[in-house]
């Protein structure tokens, strides 16, 4: 009779650290951060004391690890070796978009960082965008990511988006303070009751468009506190169209 004994929850923490570090490398250059979203949590704080075996690797986590492009089955203990990091970050027309290498299975990702840049007056493009690179040497900017499989079926280029954040309740109950906003800054045409970003001199505005009298009208979803703001270049220019929205408020 042969007796086996039975793998310890310390070995199977072990392995689920190591793969859990292969698939960093692999999908994000080993931005901690940019996993920490694609798999659902708000950074990537979470995923670093899982790295640092403070945190379990639990089951729940290996699901939603498995459940990204290229890395079904990943914690298998006959699972591949892990692929070679992605090429360094690149600046596409002013907007900076991380370019991830395709993975053996799966569509690539992109990573739009949320900028904290402003806009020169009367002005639809980024001037400057401001915030760490999104690479593997420690430094981490807050991303937005979309797998490009998604992004060319919407007719979409990772150069054409800005990401947003809202910081404050103008657009409540719709959007919150926190949510990330994706605008495609190559759809401009004016749709009454869709919502765009502006620039105000300068100013980000995120807004509803809306249309009384033959003019066309910025109006917050909390009118009482934010009044509305008539659409008249070059004061107020649309930036692009809201196509997707990050959000952690059910």
């Amino acid at each position: 009779m042969c007796y086996c004994s039975p793998v310890s929850p310390h070995d199977i923490q072990s392995h689920r650290q190591h793969r859990l570090h292969a698939a960093i490398q692999r999908l994000t250059g080993g931005n901690v951060a940019a996993f920490g979203r694609l798999v659902g949590y708000r950074d990537g704080a979470f995923v670093r004391q899982m790295l640092a075996g403070t945190r379990v690797i639990s089951e729940k986590t290996v699901h939603a690890v498995e459940a990204l492009p290229g890395l079904c089955n990943w914690f298998a203990a006959d699972a591949p070796a892990a692929a070679s990091p992605p090429p360094p970050m690149q600046v596409l027309e002013d907007v900076a978009t991380y370019e991830v290498a395709r993975p053996s299975a799966g569509p690539q990702i992109a990573f739009i960082p949320v900028t904290t840049g402003r806009l020169a007056s009367g002005q639809s493009r980024l001037v400057r965008a401001q915030g760490a690179e999104a690479g593997g040497d420690g430094a981490e900017s807050e991303v937005a990511c979309f797998p490009y499989r998604w992004l060319q079926q919407r007719g979409l280029r990772p150069s054409d988006l800005l990401a947003l954040r809202m910081v404050d309740g103008s657009m409540e109950p719709s959007l919150h303070a926190g949510d990330i906003v994706t605008v495609n800054t190559t759809d401009t045409h004016p749709v009454e009751g869709a919502v765009y970003a502006a620039n105000e001199e300068g100013r980000w505005l995120v807004r509803r468009l809306l249309r009384d009298r033959g003019r066309w009208w910025l109006t917050a979803d909390n009118p009482l506190r934010y009044p509305r703001k008539e659409l008249v270049s070059p004061i107020v220019v649309l930036i692009g169209r809201v196509m997707h929205v990050g959000s952690e408020v059910l």
